[in-house]
């Protein structure tokens, strides 16, 4: 339904309405190395919305054109389609800068309950929060680090187990959130 490839051996999915223009060029570049690097058959991206900063994302729009693996669905998907979206992904990919306030631990959340694994910026809003064998932290200060992550990311073999459903449930996975914040902040305090 994407227009995917069959042949497509790894979907990098970005939820491109929750981006700016300029970290979707990041992300498209840096894309762009990872194809020059690939040796087996095509990874895709599949970039859903549109930046969240432009109403004509022209230079955004080119460099997506340029590149038959990037796959552009500028309608931000509603509630019924995310499944499609990340059901057809191997990995989602948010690609933040160097902000300390950037990023949703929301969006990361949704992709590993799907036994998606995440390409995530070090940052405090993912450090900690995302288990290291279904995440792949990167240094968003650099498109070579994003880079790396992009290509490590193909090597996770992740799959969502009972222990980790029960995890990502709402109810009991913000609780242990809030609890884990509590221990911070009383660690924190003490010192």
């Amino acid at each position: 339904q994407l227009g995917l490839p069959e042949e497509a051996s790894f979907v990098y999915l970005c939820l491109a309405y929750t981006h700016t223009e300029r970290e979707l060029i990041q992300l498209i570049e840096a894309f762009a190395e990872v194809k020059k690097r690939e040796k087996s058959t095509p990874a895709q991206l599949v970039l859903a919305g549109s930046p969240i900063d432009k109403k004509g994302p022209a230079r955004f729009l080119k460099l997506a054109a340029l590149n038959s693996s990037v796959h552009l669905c500028l309608a931000a998907p509603g509630q019924a389609e995310m499944p499609l979206y990340i059901g057809a992904a191997d990995a989602l990919v948010l690609p933040h800068f160097a902000r300390q306030t950037a990023g949703t631990l929301e969006t990361a959340l949704i992709a590993l309950s799907y036994g998606r694994v995440v390409v995530a910026p070090s940052l405090p809003h993912f450090n900690g929060m995302l288990p290291p064998h279904a995440s792949m932290l990167y240094d968003p200060a650099s498109r070579a680090s994003l880079v790396e992550a992009l290509l490590k990311v193909q090597t996770l073999n992740y799959s969502l187990n009972k222990k980790e459903a029960a995890r990502l449930d709402a109810e009991s996975g913000w609780g242990q959130y809030a609890h884990r914040l509590r221990k911070i902040y009383k660690q924190l305090l003490s010192s």
